[in-house]
């Protein structure tokens, strides 16, 4: 069950399939992605295209850079799931927040030009 008070409910396979992140794939309790960027300097600019949407919506991704690739994980430490009994607990999951930056407007894809 979710609870989405302030957008950090925890969100259901369905509810992530329904945003149509082309890119991204659900591993365990996150979001990944990784995009081929053709050379270390334009993953850099890739990164920081990243960022500056990370800081626009107060949310960041996990973030490894390797030579030719970025690879990008979206969690959010403070997930609300509620139980059966209606009590909430904080975890790591895929909430509302997670889904906005990574969709393709949050952020510019690189150029392998």
């Amino acid at each position: 069950m979710s609870d989405d008070a302030e957008g950090m409910g925890m969100l259901m396979g369905d509810q992530i399939a329904e945003a149509g992140l082309a890119d991204w794939r659900k591993l365990a309790q996150g979001l990944h992605a990784r995009y081929r960027t053709g050379g270390f300097a334009a993953g850099a600019r890739f990164v920081a295209a990243v960022g500056e949407a990370g800081d626009a919506l107060g949310h960041h991704p996990r973030i490894t850079v390797s030579p030719d690739a970025v690879d990008l994980k979206l969690v959010s430490d403070d997930a609300i799931y509620t139980d059966d009994d209606g009590a909430a607990h904080r975890v790591q999951w895929v909430t509302r927040v997670d889904l906005d930056l990574a969709r393709p407007s949050a952020r510019s894809p690189p150029s392998t030009a």
